[in-house]
């Protein structure tokens, strides 16, 4: 039987005991589908008006910012999820 010390250990050397591997994390690119998106969300969550355009310009790096800001997160303007 396996105890949880020994399950951690062959983890550990790489055992997966047949279990796929999670999702890569969201990679931020700046495509303008993905600034669409971003410029949807932004517009629906804090009534930010941007025109949904696909380009990152500075209205949408401000409504980033406030949405980081509201979040407590670092006021980068750059999306980080």
């Amino acid at each position: 039987m396996t105890t949880i010390r020994s399950a951690f250990s062959m983890i550990a050397r790489g055992a997966d005991f047949g279990m796929k591997p999670a999702a890569p994390a969201f990679k931020w690119t700046g495509a303008p589908a993905q600034v669409k998106i971003l410029q949807s969300s932004l517009n629906a969550k804090l009534k930010s008006g941007l025109d949904v355009d696909g380009k990152l310009g500075p209205k949408t790096v401000i409504a980033v910012k406030a949405a980081q800001k509201k979040a407590k997160e670092p006021q980068t303007g750059t999306p980080t999820e």
